[in-house]
């Protein structure tokens, strides 16, 4: 979708068709036809963009909107829901930020409620190669639709998953997990509290439920349940037995990165001294367990962040014209937070 001559609008510059030798051609003409006025109409083109493929969806295929931006939208009301109404009916969407101007915060929100994926674009010479690699990304998907669902035991509560986006319903704590490819991995941080239990009972934590659509065998739905518990104890040395080091690390590694867009969030909103304190405190957390696990490379990941506390007003409503390096720095470190918690 593209704006119409002289106002801010968006348009479908050519319908959802099946592409062969002909129709090619006549993308590519209406493509080279295609001229940027006005400001970003972002909202009213991805309403459109995610409306074609909702009128041609396809059960048994990959049903995906590829949003680029570069620059921020004239009106974010309703980009969020737009995304969440389209995970939810299957249709997910990959976001690329391109250059400095774009509002990475909300391209981010795009990409996690739809269940997509998110990428940064320094350069638009980058763009075709990261469509490639979209594309084979695709031809990889063995699940669709992927959704898990969270029901907390008997007094549980879940407090939050680290760095994803959940809605609480009836049913429980509903995560989007969108399209699954072949030999990925995802891992959930749930953080629980549970009430006190007397020395040695049996503490039932958490149903979860992971429901897909089958890529590869045609299988349909399919749906797989798990269920997680623990035993309480009050010897201080049968719970360190307990701990799981593994675990521990991609929390710790979660939460850096989850505390990561807060603070770049907070940033966006104008309140740099917030995300300033906000960094630094996610930083020393990051590093007392980098020193406590010997977890190499979380200290590379803190290290990668030393200069994201300077960088952060670069992004601040006030700023006008953000110096190139600081703001390349804040897009950066975005991106890849955001990878780390989708499991790229």
């Amino acid at each position: 979708a593209g704006p119409t001559t002289g106002c801010s609008r968006a348009e479908v510059a050519l319908p959802s068709t099946t592409l062969d030798t002909t129709a090619r051609t006549a993308a590519r003409r209406r493509i080279d036809a295609m001229r940027a006025r006005g400001t970003t109409a972002m909202a009213e083109g991805l309403r459109l963009g995610v409306l074609e493929v909702m009128n041609h969806h396809d059960p048994a295929g990959i049903n995906r909107v590829v949003l680029l931006g570069d620059g921020v939208p004239n009106e974010r009301a309703g980009i969020e829901d737009t995304a969440a109404s389209a995970g939810a009916r299957g249709v997910t969407i990959t976001a690329l930020g391109l250059g400095l101007d774009y509002d990475e915060t909300l391209m981010g929100a795009i990409a996690q409620r739809s269940g997509g994926r998110f990428h940064y674009v320094e350069d638009s010479s980058a763009v075709a190669q990261l469509f490639r690699e979209e594309v084979l990304r695709m031809e990889r998907v063995v699940a669709r639709n992927a959704v898990a669902v969270l029901t907390p035991g008997p007094g549980v509560e879940v407090q939050n998953v680290v760095g994803v986006e959940a809605t609480r319903t009836d049913a429980g704590i509903v995560i989007s997990l969108g399209d699954v490819t072949e030999g990925a991995a995802r891992d959930l941080i749930v953080r629980m509290k549970a009430p006190s239990r007397r020395n040695g009972a049996s503490v039932e934590l958490l149903d979860v439920s992971l429901g897909y659509d089958d890529a590869v065998a045609g299988a349909g739905h399919v749906e797989r349940r798990t269920f997680l518990g623990a035993r309480a104890s009050s010897s201080a040395d049968e719970r360190a037995t307990g701990r799981n080091e593994d675990v521990e690390r991609t929390a710790a590694r979660a939460q850096l990165a989850a505390g990561t867009l807060a603070a770049i969030r907070d940033a966006r909103t104008g309140d740099v001294a917030q995300a300033q304190a906000h960094l630094d405190s996610v930083l020393d957390a990051a590093r007392e367990c980098a020193r406590r696990d010997r977890d190499g490379e979380l200290e590379r990941r803190v290290a990668s962040l030393r200069g994201l506390r300077g960088a952060l007003p670069s992004v601040a409503p006030s700023t006008t014209a953000p110096e190139a390096a600081p703001a390349a720095a804040v897009r950066v470190a975005h991106s890849e937070a955001l990878s780390a918690l989708s499991g790229e």
